[in-house]
């Protein structure tokens, strides 16, 4: 679960930041203060959705992700559109720095949601845990 939720995150990160070199922002005071809460907010979904995987007492990858799914969907999407509108109200301020933190807050919610509730479930359905299969304890385990 944690190398899934480590790429998932990974790929929400290097794209908010591919997003802020395309802009052409230099690296400055608020650009790293932003690359700080991109790693808080990206973190979010991704962990909501992984530890309702792993807690689940469902047989298959399958019915673990859909349950997943159906237990945080509605929390992670009301999370999505509420922190969106945080977002766009932010587009309308006056300082430079208020119109990046806009541009990073929604499209690291953006992407996230999307990394999240596609990304990450497609790799819990195809390769996630299920019983012993993909758990690394069971790796480390002395055979007898």
């Amino acid at each position: 679960m944690s190398i899934l939720s480590i790429l998932s995150v990974g790929v929400v990160i290097v794209s908010v930041v591919g997003i802020m070199v395309i802009k052409g922002w230099e690296l400055g005071v608020s650009e790293s203060i932003s690359v700080v809460i991109m790693i808080g907010l990206s973190v979010d979904y991704v962990v909501h959705l992984a530890a309702d995987y792993k807690h689940s007492k469902l047989p298959t990858r399958s019915q673990k992700i859909q349950q997943a799914y159906r237990e945080m969907g509605v929390s992670i999407m009301s999370g999505t559109i509420t922190t969106l509108g945080c977002g766009c109200a932010l587009f309308g301020g006056v300082l430079v720095t208020f119109q990046k933190f806009a541009v990073v807050i929604s499209c690291t919610i953006a992407i996230s949601f999307l990394c999240a509730m596609l990304l990450f479930g497609a790799l819990c359905h195809v390769c996630g845990p299920e019983g012993d299969k993909g758990n690394i304890c069971c790796c480390l385990k002395k055979k007898k």
